[in-house]
């Protein structure tokens, strides 16, 4: 027996735009915490230790961004393929 999931190709469309748009939230976030991060004069060990965590951890939260982006369009791209089906028939 196997299983079927029913989705309907709207709902993946609606998913993806959702996607996206909390992947430009994640984006927006980023740059805030960037240009918070840089407009702050930094001095001393502890902060140079922070400075470069964060110059770690900023590729890292990008890194996000692109798997939610790809995420939407691999959702986009299988709701356009049940679209074509279901409108060929």
């Amino acid at each position: 027996m196997s299983d079927i999931i029913r989705v309907p190709y709207t709902e993946l469309f609606q998913r993806a735009a959702s996607i996206r748009q909390q992947a430009e939230v994640v984006r927006q976030e980023i740059s805030t915490l960037d240009e918070t991060v840089t407009s702050i004069d930094w001095m001393g060990q502890r902060a140079q230790r922070f400075f470069n965590m964060w110059e770690e951890a900023r590729p890292q939260m990008q890194q996000w961004v692109t798997i939610l982006e790809s995420f939407a369009t691999d959702l986009e791209n299988q709701a356009r393929r049940m679209q074509t089906a279901d409108e060929s028939f």
